[in-house]
């Protein structure tokens, strides 16, 4: 049985968020495609074919069959999602893969002036990212108290702290490290924090990354303030996506290894930019879910992922959200009490989750809320972004 996944119509605009809690750690992401204010979403038979086959080659990482689909599209100058597919060619295909050159004769040739746009014509100056692996990295973690996977890297040849963070697409430096290396500005950003709050960001490029023998050279990363967490930086979907990653929350291990073996014929991980993982409600119906290591709860649902639920019931939580820069909320929360989410065949009841994560596009599909690293940490989480397959298996305790 194939999933059903919803497609949705998009504007050129990004929004870039930086969202945290107590429950979901301070870490920027990008929300790459963006609904027009007031928009009601396409339903997904009202959606072209066409750009239905792009988006489906985006999220199956076929790129060199989602650019021409695109550019096919692009060329048609009434085609319903000419504007969705200029979006999609440029903010998915070409900036997170960093083809910053093409990015920007894209958008020159067609006046699009997507929020990437000024990083876009710094970064095609600068030297390519670099990634190294020789074997393999095979590395014990510490688990924070909330639940954050914490590693020991070299930036610049210095240890420090960083988070693995699956939910940042770039990899992330605090203020104060990115002080202490002296790394110059790129560009500019404002971001905003989960409070709603825009507070101010930049982009910079880090010469090196070492982790085992994984060496890494000339990323772009994002300089943000860290306040209240207890580490010097994030290590991104940027990096991540290139390998084989293993995280063992019982054994508190990671392992990294090159991509190897046909793509898997029945994927269950989508995602160019961001993890997606297939999963299933209670009755074996199909949910796509934001997969964010640096979250350290469960599960957050969006509407549309309430909806899907077969079991559970509506009631309340209380939460303390904390944005960054300092900022703090008490505040009550819808929620959805004991429901059944299963992540590759193993199925966890839930006691009481948050529904009120908004609702989402990621590469042209609408999401049904985000799984955090409190769903796996009973067990071991597999992400093989080049098969197209995540795996999770429950380990005993030694």
């Amino acid at each position: 049985m194939q999933p059903q996944r919803n497609y949705l119509l998009v504007n050129s605009c990004i929004r870039l968020l930086v969202a945290t809690s107590v429950n979901r750690s301070l870490w920027l992401f990008v929300l790459l495609l963006a609904s027009p204010v007031g928009a009601t979403p396409a339903k997904t038979d009202t959606v072209a074919p066409d750009y239905k086959q792009a988006v489906d080659y985006c999220l199956f990482r076929q790129y060199d069959q989602a650019e021409p689909a695109l550019l096919t599209i692009i060329r048609q100058a009434n085609h319903p999602a000419r504007q969705a597919a200029i979006f999609l060619l440029a903010e998915e295909v070409y900036l997170w893969r960093g083809q910053y050159t093409q990015y920007v004769a894209l958008s020159d040739s067609l006046g699009y002036r997507g929020y990437n746009y000024g990083l876009a014509q710094r970064m095609r100056s600068q030297p390519a990212m670099v990634l190294t692996l020789p074997d393999s990295v095979h590395q014990s973690f510490r688990l924070q108290k909330r639940g954050h996977v914490v590693v020991t890297l070299f930036v610049n040849g210095r240890p420090k702290r960083f988070l693995v963070d699956t939910g940042a697409q770039r990899t992330m430096l605090s203020t104060r490290l990115a002080t202490e290396l002296g790394l110059a500005t790129l560009v500019d950003a404002k971001v905003g924090n989960s409070l709603g709050q825009s507070l101010p960001s930049s982009i910079a490029l880090l010469d090196s990354i070492r982790f085992g023998s994984l060496q890494v050279n000339h990323i772009p990363v994002f300089v943000q303030s860290l306040w209240g967490f207890n580490v010097d930086g994030a290590l991104g979907w940027d990096i991540l996506r290139h390998f084989r990653t293993t995280i063992d929350y019982v054994n508190h291990t990671i392992t990294l290894t090159n991509p190897a073996g046909p793509v898997s014929s029945v994927p269950n991980l989508l995602g160019g930019s961001r993890p997606l993982l297939q999963v299933q409600n209670k009755t074996g119906g199909y949910m796509t879910l934001f997969c964010d290591t640096g979250d350290n709860g469960q599960v957050i649902l969006t509407p549309q992922g309430k909806a899907k639920l077969t079991d559970g019931r509506p009631g309340y939580t209380l939460g303390l959200d904390l944005g960054f820069g300092g900022r703090m909320r008490l505040r009550r929360t819808n929620a959805m009490k004991r429901f059944t989410i299963q992540a590759d065949g193993h199925a966890q009841q839930l006691r009481k989750q948050s529904a009120e994560l908004p609702s989402e596009v990621i590469s042209g599909v609408l999401i049904d809320g985000r799984i955090g690293s409190g769903f796996f940490r009973h067990g071991q989480l597999t992400l093989d972004p080049a098969q197209n397959r995540y795996g999770y298996q429950p380990v005993q305790r030694p």
